[in-house]
């Protein structure tokens, strides 16, 4: 078993006392984030920025759920087919749901 990797971005504020990711068991786990900002809108942005910046640094990104490559949808209604024959019952509203994986 692979050791845990522990992410620390330089782009997010030195860590005192926790990680902003770690890499283990085939999955990234996330630190908690506080957000700056005077509106509660900011302060969320805020901290939701710095969680995809530990995500991206962890080697995480978003996907869509309609592809299974990493080649993006040439169209969206390319995305579409995709989506609804990749699940019964999948939505064929402008685009797929995106996840993280």
């Amino acid at each position: 078993m692979a050791r845990p990797l522990i992410v620390n971005p330089p782009e997010l504020p030195e860590p005192v006392g926790f990680a902003h990711a770690v890499v283990a068991a085939g999955g990234v786990y996330l630190g908690g984030q506080t957000g700056q900002g005077a509106t509660l809108v900011e302060q969320f942005e805020s901290a939701a920025s710095k969680l995809v910046t530990a995500l991206r640094a962890a080697g995480g990104g978003l996907i869509s759920s309609s592809r299974s490559s990493s080649t993006p949808p040439t169209s969206t209604s390319t995305a579409t087919r995709r989506a609804s024959s990749a699940r019964p019952g999948a939505s064929t509203s402008a685009g797929a749901t995106p996840r993280w994986r």
